[in-house]
């Protein structure tokens, strides 16, 4: 072999072995949920009354079968709130508020499903930190979100995001279990489909590999 072409060869592997290391985590994981998700999160809204009033979850149904949600429970770290009857559809999404005329207020142009929990979602979502639980009639959980100081379900927890914007899986139906499935909306987008970031909120841009010659 040419020793000028040594350096290009070094180069060459290094770039795969990045590649592979980025790749292979993620090999094991599940990419697409088979179960009822929690797609979006608004835990710090801008609100005309008490911030609480306004906090909103939505909840995604990625199966073919439609779900009953009687008996389900939403809960945060301290408090839990029972979701009365509702069948959620195949590919269709359910908002949870804590007061139903707060969220009107705030999205007066909504026209997709909402439960009203007349109360806050579980004891208030945290801005500086909390993580949401979706459980099934028997308590089994189906689904969880951290995000801030709160790393239980999530290690790291997703980021913070500023006042009014909310936390939103992208696509809907991603499930690795990782923070890397949120991405922040600068304009929350409830009863619809959140948009990815163009990187992952977790991952730190990488200058791509060059050849040396």
């Amino acid at each position: 072999m040419s020793h000028s072409r040594a350096p290009l060869l070094a180069s060459a592997l290094f770039c795969l072995f990045a590649l592979l290391a980025t790749l292979l985590p993620s090999l094991g994981r599940a990419q697409t949920a088979a179960h009822v998700v929690i797609s979006e999160v608004m835990y710090d809204p801008v609100c005309s009354t008490t911030e609480t009033d306004c906090e909103w979850i939505e909840i995604f149904n990625p199966t073919t079968a439609a779900i009953n949600l009687a008996g389900w429970k939403v809960k945060d770290n301290f408090s839990q709130d029972t979701l009365p009857a509702f069948s959620l559809e195949p590919e269709a999404y359910l908002v949870i508020a804590a007061k139903a005329a707060s969220f009107a207020e705030a999205y007066p142009g909504f026209g997709g499903s909402l439960i009203g929990l007349n109360g806050p979602v579980g004891n208030g979502l945290a801005n500086s930190g909390d993580q949401i639980f979706l459980l099934d009639s028997g308590d089994l959980q189906v689904d969880t979100v951290s995000y801030g100081s709160n790393t239980t379900a999530f290690n790291p927890a997703c980021p913070t995001v500023p006042e009014g914007q909310s936390l939103a899986r992208a696509p809907s139906d991603r499930d690795t279990d990782t923070r890397d499935d949120w991405f922040p909306q600068a304009s929350p987008n409830p009863g619809a489909a959140g948009i990815a970031a163009p990187s992952p909120i977790s991952r730190i841009a990488s200058p791509p590999c060059a050849l040396s010659r």
